[in-house]
């Protein structure tokens, strides 16, 4: 491993403390460029990796940056003139997209995109590493808990960059024998998160198991979407158009009436249950306009426009129903204009007629004239730059409903890849009679021999297929069965013993080994 990917391990193990830490309060943490208060930025850490949230006064410094003055100047700073200025507006404009989104940016942006120009405007963007450049203050690091109070008591300085904070907390908390290396090591690791600043539609995908909705939980903290202006709903084969966008139905409703009076069941209509003591509810029945998540999501995003506010929608499992009939003509609108510069950027790029009840429901809700819908809509009906889409899609069920190449060139595609370090899990075992085999090693074991024979990689184990504790029952009715059942049916000598024909004979058997002797030979040597 080089010395850049042993700094990058300590980082991650210091960040992974800090997102515990930080989450266990829902809070951010300040960090400072250069140690300057004045250039100071909100962070959160998600995925390991911190994110910077700008508020009023720094989207006020960002706005006084003269562009054009220090993308011009940049061309003489540096041997490579051209390389300096292609960052720094790559940078500046992740900033941009940052704040027209109201999402997290990452700190290298910041730093060479905003930050650096405000310090130095004459100075070079590639030389800017936030882990050097970009500080905690002492005093909020330690008293976030135990642990970094431990190294941070007896430290003198008033700030300290995350990478020397890295090395204090490798070395002395988490008692890894990692050699220190110097700072220059990092110069050019970046730390944007794996979504693009701003992307709207996103489905998370993978194997079974390896915490797709997890990923998607925490890049939803990237957002700034608190929990009540979130919608979710799964998709299913019987899911269609309008349960997504809003149909008319029977609805129950209530007629006040006064004395009491007994219902055909002899029971006592509802009761008002405030200071009228005579006065009952009956129910009737009625048509009306029931909205979908997809309308609500809508109605929530239109309602907090002009603020800071997002709305997300969340769509689990989105290849178990058919998505071509359930989006209908809302596929359209998931093309979102790119241009950060379009006054109309995160919004659809095409726009779409839509049904009179859905139009006249929302109105409704919003309080909306005819004038203020014709305003927002000029030219049809589009999602709302607000509105982020978010989707989780387990690739092992990729023949439910197959989607096409036009539906998921609209979607950025977010692989969650198996993790076989994941920290959590480093110390579970499999169940007697295999409590010698890690469950890590076991996938990896095992996910080796499915790939073999599936010759695909959907079909795999992912890290969080069980729990943290694998019991007897679970292993046998959850793990086995998945790999006799969905896997290795037709062949199972690949894995399992000669005498195992049956799931029956995997169950009376257990006890005494029903897998492979040199499979766990391998899981066993990798064990140890």
């Amino acid at each position: 491993m080089g010395k850049s990917n042993k700094l990058v391990q300590k980082r991650n193990k210091m960040f992974s403390l800090l997102e515990r830490k930080l989450n266990e309060s829902n809070s951010t943490i300040p960090m400072y460029f250069n140690e300057n208060p004045n250039l100071k930025v909100d962070v959160k850490i998600i995925n390991s990796k911190p994110q910077g949230f700008l508020g009023d006064k720094q989207i006020q410094q960002f706005e006084n940056i003269d562009f054009n003055s220090i993308y011009n100047n940049l061309s003489g700073t540096y041997k490579n003139g051209d390389f300096a200025r292609k960052d720094f507006k790559n940078c500046y404009e992740r900033v941009k997209k940052a704040i027209k989104s109201n999402t997290g940016v990452s700190l290298n942006s910041l730093c060479a995109g905003m930050f650096g120009p405000i310090d130095n405007p004459n100075r070079g963007t590639q030389v800017y590493s936030a882990h050097k450049y970009m500080s905690f203050k002492v005093k909020d690091i330690i008293n976030i808990g135990n642990g970094f109070k431990d190294v941070l008591e007896n430290y003198n300085d008033t700030f300290i960059s995350p990478n020397a904070l890295a090395k204090l907390m490798v070395k002395e908390y988490l008692s890894i024998n990692i050699r220190d290396y110097d700072e220059e090591d990092s110069e050019d690791l970046d730390d944007e998160i794996s979504i693009e600043t701003g992307a709207r539609n996103i489905i998370f995908f993978g194997p079974p198991g390896t915490g797709k909705s997890y990923r998607m939980e925490e890049n939803a903290k990237n957002i700034q979407v608190s929990y009540k202006n979130i919608i979710r709903t799964t998709f299913h084969p019987e899911y269609s158009y309008y349960d997504f966008v809003g149909q008319y139905k029977p609805v129950v409703g209530y007629e006040l009436i006064r004395n009491r009076v007994i219902g055909h069941s002899g029971k006592e209509m509802i009761h008002t249950q405030d200071n009228r003591m005579n006065e009952f509810k009956k129910p009737f029945v009625y048509y009306d306009f029931v909205p979908g998540p997809f309308t609500k999501a809508i109605i929530n995003a239109l309602s907090l426009e002009g603020t800071k506010e997002n709305t997300l929608l969340v769509i689990e499992e989105i290849n178990r129903g058919n998505c071509a009939a359930i989006f209908g003509d809302i596929f359209q609108l998931l093309d979102r204009v790119n241009d950060i510069n379009d006054n109309d950027y995160g919004k659809s790029q095409y726009q779409i007629d839509i049904p009179e009840e859905m139009k006249m429901y929302i109105k409704n809700e919003l309080k909306w004239s005819d004038e203020d819908w014709y305003e927002y809509f000029t030219k049809g009906f589009v999602i709302p730059s607000n509105l982020f889409i978010f989707a989780t899609m387990n690739t092992s069920d990729q023949s439910l409903f197959p989607m096409d190449s036009a539906f998921k060139r609209r979607w950025s595609m977010e692989y969650v890849n198996i993790d076989y370090e994941v920290e959590e899990l480093e110390e579970v075992y499999l169940p007697e009679p295999y409590n010698k085999i890690l469950w890590l090693d076991f996938i990896k074991v095992m996910n080796k021999e499915i790939v073999d024979y599936t010759e695909t990689d959907d079909k795999q184990l992912g890290q969080w297929f069980v729990g943290n504790e694998i019991s007897k029952s679970e292993f046998i009715g959850k793990v086995l069965s998945y790999l006799w059942f969905d896997i290795f049916r037709q062949q199972p000598e690949v894995i399992f013993k000669e005498s195992i024909k049956t799931y029956d004979d995997i169950r009376n058997n257990y006890e005494r080994g029903v897998l492979k002797d040199d499979i766990i030979g391998e899981m066993v040597s990798d064990s140890e």
